[in-house]
C-alpha cells in the first residue's frame, strides 16, 4: 500500500525539504566539449538540458559553479562549496563518500580514444598494442582498464595523470599515444578505438544531503514515466557515438578498395525517390540520406532507376530498396546468406485514401489499388485485411485513376506520394483516412558476397544521421509540392457560360442562407417572447433539427464551388474581368462556408446534440495547442503574444478537449483579429484553487485592440451580433461569443467582459473542471478492496527495460506477489518452458522487445505442450496503446491490454479478475 500511496503522492502534490527559492550550486568543470560556455555566459550540455526538465516537476532553481578540474570539484562538493555533481560513475569509495541519487540520468561507457592522425583501427588491437596509454590517477575504471589491456596483450606504457586537462594536453603534445576516459568526455573529432564497461551515472551531493536526491529521484522518476523518449534525444543529440561503433579495419579497407556501388531505386515514387526530368538524375528523400552516408565514408555510390518494377523488393543482382512495415516480419524481408536488409533509413506514414463522403467501415471487404513492385507491403496489407482485394498499378497516378472512376475503393499510399500527386492534379476530391496510419521504413536490400559488410557499413552510418538532416531531406521535396491543374475543354471554350452557371448557384446558395438566417432569427424572436411549453420545444427542436440538415446539404456544393472557382482562376484564356468575377466568387464562397459552419454549431447547441467526450488532458498539453496556433498569427500581424502559464505543476484535468480548446481559440481568435500591429494579447490563469476533485481558476485574456462600444457588449452574446457591421471590414459571422457562452453554460461555467473603445478588451473566463488524478485515486481504493487476495501470486515479468521492469517489480511485490523477470520474449519463452506445471499463476507480457517480441511470444507459449499453457493468463502491458494493438494482442492469444504507464489499481483489478483467491 506505501508504493501506491508513493506513486500517487508523487503525480499530486509532492513536497520535499527544500525550499522552491534555494538555489541549488551545480558543478561545472572542464571535460572535453562536456561544458560549453556560450558567449552571453550561459552553459550548453547534457546536464543543463536534464536540470531543466527537472526544474519543471520540482521548481528546483539551480546555478553553475566553475570548479576548474574534476578533482577540483569533488573536493568543493566534499566541502559543502557546491550541492551537485554530475555524470558521477558508482564505486565502493564513492558510495561511502557521497550521497548518489538512486536513478541514473545518462549512460556511458569506458572508452579508448587517439588523434586523428594515428594509425589506429576501432578494435584492431594489434595496430595499437605497443601504444603508450594514459588516464587519470582518480579514473573510476582503473581496475577494468588493466583487465582489457591483460586481455587484449597490450604491452605499452601506462602513465597516471592528476587532472583531466594534464592527460588531454598529454595526448595532443605527444607524450601518449592513446587517452583512457569515459566516451561521453571524448571529444568528436578524436578517434574511438575500443568501448568496454558499460556504466550509468548519476547526480551526486554530498553525504547527509539525501533531501536533495529524494527531490532529484522523484522528478526522474516522472520524466522516465511520462516522457520516456526526452533522456533518449538528448543522448542521441549529444553523443551520438555512444551507441554507434565506428568503422572496423575490415569496413575501412573495404571502402578504400570498392569502386563503388550501384543502388537502384523506383523511378516513381516521388518524393521517396523518383527520376528528375530536368537531369535524368535519380533524386528523393532516400537519396539525399544515402549521400550523407557516401560524404561520411567515402564510399561511392551510383544511383541507378530500377525500370523493371517487379524486381523492387526482390532483387537478386543489385541493390534495391525494400518496405519494412513495423512490428511485422514479411518472408520478403527475410534475410539469406547473400542477402541483407539495412536497418530502415527513413519512415513515411502510409495511409489508406478514399473519395470524399466514402463510408469506411474496418470490417468491410474493399478493393484496394497499390504500386506494384511491393511483395512486402502487399503481404501486410493481406496479413492484416484478408478480406481485401489487393490490385496493383504500375504507377502512383493509375491507382488514383482508378478509385477517381470508381473501379477501386481505396488506394494505399505513402502520405507525401500521394501528396505529390493528388497536389499536381488539384485533387481535391481525395482525403485519407486518419485511423489507417502505418509507418513504412524504408531499407537497402544488399545482395551478393559483400552483403553483411555493406549492411554493417550503412547501418552504423543511419544511426548517425541527425533527425534535422532527415528534416531538411523531406523539406526539400515537399514544400515546392504546386498543382499542374488545367481547366477542360469545355471551360476553355465557354468561360462566360461556366462563370454563368457558377454565379446563378453561387446567387441561389446565398438567397437560401438568407432565408435560414431570417428564419432562424424570426424563431428565436418568437420563442423569447412566447411562453416556454412542451408545444413550443417540439417545434424549436424540429426547426432546428432543419437547419442542421440544410447547413450540412449546402456545405457540401460549397466545396464544389470554392474548387471550380480555383481551377477557372488557373485557365490561361481567361481575361482580366472574369478573373475579378472568380476572386469575389471565391471570397464570398469562403465567407458563406464559414458563415454556414457557424450556424450548424449553433443548431447543435439549441437542438441538444453537443455531446461532450471528456479524456485526461494535461495543461501543458493545452498551453502547447494554444502556442502551436496563434504565436505564427501574431507573429504575421507583429502582434506580441505572452502566455503566463498560471500552473507550476503539469496538471490532469477530465474534461472535452475539443470544446475546451473552442473556448479559448475562439476568445483568443477575436483578440488577436481586433488587436493592430504592434499590439500584445495576454493569457494568463489567476484565482488558482485544487482541491482533491475538482481545479477552479479565472482564464484571462486581454488585449490593447480596438476595444467595444458599451451598447454592443449588452448584446455581444446574440448570434450574428456585430458591432459596427455596415463599415466593419473584418471577416466574421457574428457566432463566435454565442457559441463560447453556450458551451461555458454547459459546463458550468461563466464569462465576463469588459472593454473600452480604444484601450482594449479584457474576458474573464471562470470554469471547475474535474481532476483526473482524483478520479485515479478512488479507482485505487475500490481496486485496494478487491485485490488483498493477490498475497502469494507468482508471476512471470517479461520486460526489456530494466526501469519499467523495477517498477512493475515493485508495484506487484508491494501486494504479495512472488515476481520473475525475463529481458526479452525468447527469455520469457525459455523461463516458462522450464517451469513446471502451474508454476506461474499469470504471465506479464511487454509487446515490443528485442530477440522476440511478445506477441511472437504468446504464440509460442499458446502452443507448448503443456496443459498450463493454454489457459495461463497472458496480459499484455505496452506502449502500443491504438485500438488496432489491442486487436493484434487479442488475436495473438492475449487475454488483457493494459497501456503504459500502468496504472497500479487497473493493474492490480487485472491480476484480481484473473487469478485471485477466488477464482
Amino acid at each position: 500500500m506505501f508504493l501506491i500511496f508513493y506513486i500517487i503522492f508523487l503525480s499530486v502534490s509532492p513536497v520535499f525539504a527544500y525550499e522552491p527559492k534555494q538555489v541549488i550550486r551545480v558543478a561545472k568543470f572542464n571535460s572535453g566539449n562536456y561544458f560549453i560556455s556560450e558567449d552571453d555566459g550561459t552553459v550548453k550540455s547534457y546536464d543543463k538540458e536534464y536540470l531543466d526538465k527537472i526544474s519543471e516537476y520540482t521548481g528546483m532553481q539551480y546555478e553553475f559553479v566553475d570548479c576548474g578540474t574534476w578533482q577540483n570539484a569533488v573536493k568543493m562538493l566534499q566541502n559543502h562549496q557546491i550541492d551537485l555533481v554530475g555524470t558521477m560513475q558508482t564505486s565502493d569509495e564513492r558510495l561511502q563518500n557521497y550521497d548518489f541519487c538512486k536513478y541514473e540520468y545518462g549512460v556511458t561507457y569506458a572508452s579508448l580514444a587517439c588523434l586523428p592522425d594515428k594509425d589506429y583501427t576501432f578494435q584492431d588491437y594489434t595496430s595499437f598494442s605497443d601504444a603508450s596509454i594514459g588516464c587519470t590517477i582518480d579514473y573510476v575504471r582503473k581496475s577494468e582498464l588493466y583487465n582489457w589491456m591483460s586481455e587484449h596483450n597490450i604491452t605499452g606504457s601506462l602513465t597516471f595523470y592528476d587532472t583531466e586537462p594534464q592527460l588531454v594536453n598529454a595526448l595532443q603534445n605527444g607524450e601518449i599515444d592513446i587517452m583512457a576516459a569515459s566516451v561521453h568526455t571524448i571529444l568528436p573529432e578524436w578517434n574511438i578505438l575500443d568501448k568496454y564497461c558499460f556504466s550509468p551515472f548519476y547526480f551526486t551531493t554530498w553525504k547527509g544531503n539525501s533531501a536533495l536526491t529524494e527531490m532529484i529521484d522523484n522528478a526522474i522518476l516522472k520524466i522516465k514515466l511520462y516522457e520516456s523518449e526526452f533522456e533518449d534525444s538528448l543522448i542521441e543529440y549529444y553523443f551520438p557515438y555512444i551507441s554507434v561503433d565506428p568503422l572496423t579495419s575490415e569496413e575501412k579497407d573495404y571502402i578504400n578498395n570498392s569502386n563503388g556501388i550501384e543502388l537502384f531505386f523506383d523511378p516513381e515514387a516521388a518524393p521517396i525517390t523518383f527520376v528528375d526530368k530536368k537531369s535524368g538524375n535519380m533524386k528523393g528523400v532516400i537519396i539525399d540520406n544515402c549521400e550523407l552516408i557516401s560524404h561520411s565514408t567515402g564510399l561511392k555510390i551510383q544511383y541507378k532507376s530500377l525500370v523493371d518494377r517487379a524486381l523492387i523488393d526482390d532483387s537478386k543482382n543489385q541493390y534495391a530498396f525494400i518496405s519494412i512495415v513495423n512490428n511485422y516480419t514479411s518472408e520478403y524481408t527475410k534475410e539469406s546468406d547473400n542477402e541483407k536488409i539495412t536497418k530502415p533509413i527513413f519512415e513515411f506514414p502510409f495511409y489508406l485514401y478514399c473519395n470524399w463522403g466514402f463510408d469506411y467501415n474496418i470490417n468491410s471487404s474493399y478493393t484496394v489499388a497499390m504500386t506494384s513492385g511491393r511483395p512486402a507491403i502487399r503481404d501486410y496489407l493481406e496479413h492484416t485485411n484478408p478480406n481485401y482485394n489487393i490490385i496493383e498499378c504500375n504507377t502512383i497516378k493509375e491507382c488514383f485513376d482508378l478509385l477517381k472512376e470508381g473501379k477501386v475503393n481505396l488506394v494505399f499510399s505513402s502520405l507525401y506520394t500521394a501528396n505529390n500527386i493528388l497536389i499536381k492534379e488539384n485533387r481535391t476530391d481525395v482525403n485519407f483516412i486518419p485511423t489507417t496510419e502505418t509507418n513504412i521504413g524504408i531499407a537497402i536490400k544488399f545482395t551478393g558476397s559483400d552483403s553483411e559488410i555493406l549492411k554493417s557499413i550503412f547501418n552504423k552510418e543511419i544511426s548517425t544521421i541527425k533527425s534535422e538532416d532527415q528534416t531538411q531531406a523531406l523539406l526539400n521535396y515537399t514544400t515546392n509540392m504546386a498543382p499542374e491543374a488545367s481547366l477542360s475543354y469545355f471551360i476553355q471554350t465557354n468561360t462566360g457560360v461556366f462563370i454563368f452557371i457558377l454565379l446563378l448557384i453561387f446567387l441561389v446558395l446565398l438567397f437560401a442562407c438568407i432565408w435560414l438566417i431570417r428564419y432562424y432569427a424570426i424563431s428565436k424572436q418568437k420563442a423569447a417572447l412566447s411562453s416556454i411549453n412542451d408545444e413550443l420545444r417540439k417545434a424549436n427542436a424540429a426547426k432546428t433539427d432543419f437547419l442542421s440538415r440544410m447547413s450540412h446539404d449546402i456545405r457540401t456544393p460549397m466545396n464544389a464551388i470554392i474548387g471550380m472557382t480555383n481551377l477557372a482562376k488557373k485557365s490561361a484564356n481567361v481575361s482580366e474581368e472574369t478573373l475579378d468575377y472568380l476572386e469575389k466568387i471565391n471570397s464570398s464562397s469562403n465567407f458563406l462556408l464559414g458563415l454556414i459552419n457557424d450556424i450548424l454549431d449553433m443548431s447543435k447547441i439549441e437542438s441538444g446534440s453537443l455531446n461532450f467526450n471528456p479524456s485526461v488532458y494535461f495543461y501543458n498539453d493545452f498551453l502547447s495547442n494554444i502556442s502551436a496556433m496563434f504565436t505564427p498569427l501574431c507573429n504575421n500581424k507583429n502582434v506580441t503574444f505572452i502566455i503566463e502559464r498560471g500552473l507550476t505543476e503539469n496538471t490532469a484535468l477530465f474534461v472535452d478537449k475539443v470544446r475546451f480548446n473552442q473556448i479559448f481559440f475562439n476568445i483568443l481568435s477575436n483578440a488577436i483579429k481586433y488587436t493592430p500591429n504592434g499590439g500584445e494579447v495576454k493569457y494568463e490563469m489567476k484565482n488558482i484553487l485544487v482541491n482533491n476533485k475538482n481545479l477552479s481558476a479565472d482564464y484571462i485574456i486581454s488585449d490593447n485592440g480596438i476595444g467595444m462600444s458599451e451598447e454592443f457588449q449588452k448584446e455581444m452574446f446574440n448570434p450574428f451580433a456585430r458591432e459596427h457591421d455596415d463599415t466593419n471590414t473584418t471577416e466574421g459571422t457574428g457566432l463566435g461569443l454565442a457559441i463560447t457562452k453556450n458551451i461555458l453554460d454547459l459546463m458550468g461555467g461563466n464569462i465576463n467582459v469588459s472593454s473600452k473603445e480604444g484601450k482594449g478588451t479584457t474576458v474573464i473566463i471562470h470554469l471547475e473542471i474535474p481532476l483526473a488524478a482524483k478520479e485515479q485515486i478512488v479507482t485505487n481504493k475500490i481496486a485496494d478492496n478487491l485485490i488483498g487476495d493477490l498475497n502469494g501470486k507468482k508471476v512471470l515479468l517479461v520486460e526489456d527495460h530494466p526501469l519499467n521492469t523495477e517498477i512493475a517489480e515493485k508495484i506487484l511485490e508491494n501486494k504479495g506477489v512472488t515476481v520473475v523477470s525475463a529481458k526479452n520474449g525468447l527469455d520469457g519463452l525459455n523461463k516458462f518452458r522450464s517451469s513446471d506445471q502451474y508454476e506461474f499463476d499469470a504471465i506479464l507480457m511487454d509487446i515490443r522487445m528485442p530477440v522476440m517480441d511478445g506477441l511472437e511470444t504468446t504464440k509460442k507459449i499458446r502452443k507448448l505442450n503443456r496443459p498450463d499453457a493454454k489457459n495461463i493468463p497472458i496480459i499484455a502491458m505496452s506502449a502500443n496503446a491504438y485500438q488496432e494493438d489491442i486487436e493484434k494482442s487479442l488475436s495473438a492469444g492475449i487475454n488483457e491490454h493494459l497501456a503504459k504507464p500502468i496504472n497500479p489499481e487497473l493493474l492490480y483489478a487485472t491480476l484480481e479478475k484473473f487469478i485471485g483467491k477466488n477464482k
